[in-house]
């Protein structure tokens, strides 16, 4: 019987593990962000005060920011074009796709795209270029919970080794020791290392989450703690994922949630030394008008008409502006491989180049120096000794004269965080002209920045643009409407507006802004201004601008909300893949397989009874590919129990003495294979040597297998046991093989039976076209049959022939599904045809129905 602790299976504790560890390696990611970033920027700035105390002069000044800006940008994009493309943008699309069942990318557990991602990320936000860290983050939250995913593996491999060495030198010390009575004891008293235990639970427990449906929940919650590090907001970021990014959110998911969102939170707590103090991007110190707060919002409810349709506007724009630019730039780049990667250097060269133009001489203005406010003089006073601060306030002045600041080079220069805290807690301390013009100059630099080749967020120059432009209004509604307006609450709106008209976000928007604040004064205002905005934004282009790249890429993503009406008027028979269909029987010899795995292209393969051609279940072409990669077939055709065949597939003989010898049969359950198990498999690896190519590879497989009652046997093949793995003891020996229930008496594996196993079946690559194959295999057991009822799905989604389109889209989307099967025929229970992601998609819909 499976162990509880208060109330809970081992596996739901180790859920709540994974759950932790996500949050909390997501919260450490953020810290250092943060700071190295923040350490490349007060370098530049010290290069640049030395500059401007010893020369004095622009030109020189103006070379050496061009060219620190530059060098940070291409560093940054030469590690995306040279190790991870994937990795640049910010990656809030790609997570959206994922999530919504997209699996043509690159997949999310992957070590090179987490470290470009880190380090680009921290040189394009260093590079003075209009980006922002918050949407890298989220997508590096994503690539986190991921790889929880894969500490299964990872550790087991790590134990495996390390209790083969330990029991080598155990081995060695124990024949250099005599006594009779010693051994005996040993034999009564065996010992049970600690890493033997922790073996056991990880591929007892961990190889549970190697799976779909546990790493789309994992990936969620590290993307929510990214985006609620960003802004401060847990519940905002719980709430992004469950608007904006999630197409499938199951209700258990929101405690585990928030509570990885409070951890990540509390690491930048924690880093900034004040627990009021847990965002990378501050709303500042913002306080609403007093008593007659709700009649002066009654009368200012135009005003916030006004700025939403602002917001709503610029948003729209943005958008369609995007999308026109990549597909008259970027478009034209030729393919990869023939000179596309220079044309991507030289488009983030030439942004960069521009961007530094119009930061380092759109300060020289007449109007940008203003007087230094007393408090400001103060304060210097008071740090007078502290160089790193002179140095800013230094940088602040910038060929101003003595006594006064320039303005906007407090903003062109210096943290864009610090900005758009200072905009939003007093904008009546800024110049009219200087918010406007900082407010269109971030929306164009914004626009031809985002899309190049670096990691680069939306987020930061969004609430900087929003920031400026409605701290603009507010300082004109004060000075010519009415005196008792606060700008303060129209830069805050301005940035509700911009959020809400470029991303179309609503729910999530009003949140992070009342969370960020502090004042839940400022919901009523916000969510005016957020449906304004996001229903005018959308009447000028009808997606946001994360759909906008997810369309642009050409991912085959699938909108679970507005549907079309004729949908209804559509069958599931016009629209699916018609036969002939490759429909496989219970069992198939290997050699028929292997040739079937080679000249098909689909990912999924109908099983049926040989006589009726009932639907028994679907297996993926992964699954096959496994159990011939694994060896579990065998020689005769009909094998009903689990335990027969795992015995048949390795020639070993069990013994059926035990009290509990009945089993269930396997075919009764799915045979879990990992969804990204052949993921790392880029190329066919050189045929002249398949054996020595498959030796090189020793994967580990775990598989869990379980009925409604969570009573689950947990199978662990290896593919291939080499010497050294061969000398593991006893117990760690079991766990690599398929054994019953753990702990179970009834029939076990002997030690000596390990000899027995060929290690060579077959060998698994990707063709050219890129799907699994298997390239090899061990002509010994080209006649062998594989029993894919055993290893189907059999709980497989169906729907009749006669299904409405709009009722299988429903389907297909909120379960995050891959295939539905069509069943129809004489007897209605015969499969017909099969519905994928391609089956659904509008163009496809519209050619196949006609209308």
């Amino acid at each position: 019987q499976r162990r509880r602790l208060l109330g809970y299976s081992g596996r739901t504790a180790t859920r709540w593990i994974l759950t932790i560890v996500a949050g909390l390696l997501t919260g450490l990611t953020s810290i250092f962000l943060v700071f190295f970033t923040g350490a490349i920027v007060q370098f530049r700035a010290r290069i640049m005060h030395d500059a401007i105390n010893n020369w004095g002069k622009s030109l020189p000044i103006f070379q050496i920011f061009l060219w620190t800006n530059l060098i940070l940008a291409l560093f940054s994009s030469i590690l995306c074009v040279a190790w991870s493309p994937p990795a640049a943008g910010s990656g809030i699309p790609e997570v959206k796709a994922y999530l919504n069942g997209v699996r043509s990318m690159q997949k999310l557990a992957n070590w090179p795209l987490f470290l470009v991602k880190i380090m680009g990320t921290i040189l394009s936000v260093s590079s003075a270029l209009s980006v922002g860290q918050e949407g890298p983050l989220i997508h590096i939250g994503a690539i986190m919970g991921a790889s929880c995913t894969k500490i299964g593996g990872a550790l087991s491999n790590i134990l495996i080794h390390w209790n083969s060495r330990r029991n080598k030198r155990k081995r060695g010390h124990r024949r250099g020791r005599a006594g009779q009575h010693h051994q005996q004891q040993q034999q009564q008293q065996p010992e049970v290392s600690w890493t033997e235990l922790l073996l056991d639970w990880t591929l007892g427990e961990l190889s549970h989450f190697a799976t779909d449906a546990e790493r789309r929940d994992l990936v969620s919650i590290g993307a929510s703690v990214g985006f609620a590090a960003s802004f401060g907001a847990p519940i905002g970021g719980l709430l992004f994922i469950l608007d904006d990014i999630s197409s499938y959110f199951e209700r258990q998911l929101l405690l585990r949630m928030l509570v990885a969102n409070a951890i990540g939170t509390f690491c930048l707590a924690v880093k900034h030394g004040d627990l009021s103090n847990y965002s990378i991007i501050s709303m500042g110190t913002y306080e609403t008008p007093n008593d007659n707060i709700f009649i002066n919002r009654l009368v200012e409810v135009p005003l916030y008409v006004l700025v939403g349709l602002g917001g709503g506007v610029l948003g729209g724009i943005f958008s369609w502006a995007y999308l026109w630019l990549r597909r008259n730039i970027t478009s034209k780049f030729p393919p990869a491989g023939e000179g596309r990667s220079k044309w991507q250097l030289s488009e983030v060269a030439v942004v960069s180049i521009l961007s530094s133009i119009v930061l380092f001489y759109l300060p020289r203005v007449s109007w940008a120096c203003k007087q230094v406010p007393e408090v400001d003089i103060q304060y210097l006073e008071a740090y007078e000794d502290n160089q790193a601060y002179r140095r800013e306030e230094e940088q602040k002045r910038f060929f101003c004269p003595a006594g006064e600041i320039n303005e906007m080079a407090t903003v062109m220069f210096g943290s864009r965080i610090d900005a758009i805290r200072d905009i939003l807690s007093d904008p009546s301390a800024f110049e009219q002209r200087t918010l406007i013009c900082i407010g269109f100059v971030f929306y164009i630099l914004t626009l031809i920045t985002f899309g190049t080749t670096i990691p680069a967020g939306i987020f930061t120059p969004t609430v900087l643009i929003g920031a400026a432009l409605g701290g603009a209004c507010g300082n004109a509604f004060h000075q010519y409407v009415d005196e008792e307006i606060s700008p303060s609450t129209f830069a805050l709106l301005g940035v509700a507006a911009m959020l809400a008209g470029v991303q179309r976000s609503t729910v999530s928007v009003a949140v992070i802004l009342v969370e960020g604040t502090g004042q839940i004064k400022v919901l009523s205002p916000v969510i005016i201004v957020v449906v304004i905005s996001r229903y005018v934004a959308q009447s000028i282009s009808t997606l946001g601008i994360f759909e906008t790249v997810i369309d642009y890429k050409s991912y085959p993503y699938l909108p679970h909300e507005h549907l079309k009406r004729y949908y209804d008027a559509v069958q599931v028979k016009e629209i699916m893949s018609e036969p002939p269909l490759e429909v496989l029987c219970r069992s198939e010899r290997v050699g028929d397989l292997v040739d079937l795995l080679k000249t098909s292209n689909h990912n999924g393969f109908p099983v049926v009874e040989s006589g009726t051609g009932r639907f028994l279940g679907l297996i993926r072409r992964a699954q096959i590919a496994a159990l011939i990669e694994c060896g579990v077939f065998s020689k005769q055709r009909n094998i009903q129990g689990e335990e027969d065949l795992v015995a048949a597939a390795f020639g070993i003989q069990i013994g059926g003495d035990s009290k509990n010898s009945e089993s269930t049969p396997l075919m009764h359950w799915a045979y879990l294979i990992n969804d990204d198990r052949y993921g790392h498999i880029l190329s066919i690896p050189d045929e002249e040597n398949p054996v020595e190519s498959l030796r090189s590879r020793n994967v580990l497989i775990g598989s869990s297998i379980g009925d409604e009652n969570d009573e689950f046997v947990d199978y662990h093949a290896h593919s291939l046991l080499t010497e050294e793995q061969l000398e593991v003891n006893e117990s760690i020996r079991l766990s690599l093989m398929p054994t019953p229930i753990r702990g179970s008496t009834s029939s076990s594996f002997s030690a000596s039976s390990l000899s027995e196993i060929p290690c060579e079946f077959g060998t698994v690559t990707r063709n050219a076209a890129g799907n699994v194959v298997v390239s090899w295999y061990n002509a010994e057991f080209e006649q062998y049959w594989v029993d894919l009822a055993a290893a189907a799905n059999r709980g497989t989604y169906t729907v009749p022939e006669f299904c409405p389109v709009s009722k299988a889209y429903k389907l297909f989307t909120a379960l995050g599904l891959r295939h539905i099967v069509v069943l129809g025929g004489h007897t209605g229970g015969e499969v017909v045809g099969i519905l994928t992601r391609a089956s659904f998609l509008e163009s496809h819909i519209e050619d196949e129905s006609g209308l």
